[in-house]
Parts: structure tokens; C-alpha cells; sequence
């Protein structure tokens, strides 16, 4: 299963206002900068979706794939970005936003991934939020069937000396 028709798929089903200001972070995040002072969040996690009204429980096993695979950060080199969607992120972007993705956990029937989506402001003051997606394989394309978890913390600014 490629993780670059994943993680394509979640770069498309961002809101359209996010795209459209923000460019995608040329590598994905490692989960233990996700936890805030080492705290995780507690599970079950749940998402819901136009597909799927009421919560779905999101399967433990994803969580478990998705952690595994989140040790470390990796490139997105490989990822074919929609229309007007830049890889970037860096420090000197001139992005209004940064979307930082995780990398997928997949099911071990390879028809499920759990990813993890971090949005910041762009320098010099980074108020990140984020969310989770949990994706569907059907009929070979890949499709967000939910979102939750969403979080939001308090803006960091860090002002460069002149």
C-alpha cells in the first residue's frame, strides 16, 4: 500500500480555505512531538463524516500502526500534490500556513489508514491545531470516511533579533 496515494488523498480532502493559503510540509511529523509534555491523548478515539453521521470508533489497531510508524519523520518528496498546492514549510515560507502530516497507519488488510494532520500559523507565531482522518480504500481510490479529535493549544511567537 503506497503511503503517497494516502496521504494525496488527505492533502485533497483539506478544507479549501487551508489549501489554498497553506503549503504542505516537505516531511511528515514524528507522534512524539504530537503529545503535548508527553501527555496522550485518551482512547477510544472517535471520528465522524458525511459518510458516517454517528462517531465511528476508530479500530486500535490503527492507533497502534499509526504510533509504530511515527518514530521518526520521513519526506514527502513522492507525494503528487493537488492544484495549487506547494511542498514547503519552512521557516522563511512566505505561507500563511503549515500542514504537517503524519505518516499512515494502515490496517493489516491494507483498506484503512489513520492520519494524523497538524495545521501553524506561519512564522514567526506558530498556534498549531489539528485532526485525525480516517481513510477508506473503495474501489482502489482512497476517501476520508471521518474526522475528530480535534485540538487546538496556545500560540508560540518567536521574533528573530534585526
Amino acid at each position: 500500500v503506497s503511503e503517497a496515494e494516502v496521504l494525496t488523498a488527505v492533502v485533497a480532502h483539506l478544507p479549501a480555505a487551508s489549501a489554498s493559503k497553506c503549503e504542505v510540509a516537505r516531511s511528515t511529523f514524528s507522534w512524539p512531538e504530537r503529545w503535548v509534555a508527553g501527555r496522550k491523548p485518551i482512547t477510544p478515539w472517535y471520528v465522524s463524516g458525511a459518510e458516517s453521521p454517528p462517531p465511528t470508533r476508530v479500530p486500535d489497531d490503527l492507533i497502534t500502526a499509526a504510533e509504530a510508524v511515527n518514530k521518526s519523520a520521513v519526506s514527502l518528496d513522492a507525494i503528487r500534490l493537488p492544484e495549487g498546492v506547494v511542498l514547503g514549510g519552512g521557516d522563511e515560507s512566505p505561507a500563511h500556513c503549515i500542514a504537517r502530516l503524519s505518516r499512515p497507519g494502515m490496517s493489516a488488510d491494507g483498506t484503512q489508514a489513520l492520519v494524523d494532520v497538524r495545521i501553524e500559523d506561519a512564522p514567526p507565531c506558530r498556534c498549531p491545531s489539528g485532526f485525525i482522518y480516517l481513510l477508506e480504500k473503495r474501489d482502489g481510490q482512497w476517501r476520508v470516511k471521518g474526522e475528530g479529535g480535534l485540538w487546538i493549544t496556545d500560540c508560540v511567537c518567536v521574533r528573530k533579533e534585526p
